[in-house]
């Protein structure tokens, strides 16, 4: 597998979790790319609301 060929793979994987992290937040009703971000950046978990799962466990 070429270097270029990896990237490919390591950028459509990053994608596809983003997405799929995305979806969850959106599923359980939370509003504002904030949250989104805050998750995406590892620090989700603190200022997340209770019952917020889809940050800690991704």
């Amino acid at each position: 597998m070429s270097v270029a060929d990896r990237v490919l793979r390591l950028a459509t994987v990053s994608a596809a979790s983003g997405l799929t992290l995305t979806g969850q937040i959106g599923a359980r009703g939370w509003i504002g790319g904030a949250a989104v971000l805050g998750a995406a950046a590892g620090v989700g978990a603190a200022y997340a609301p209770p019952g917020f799962g889809a940050g800690k466990a991704s």
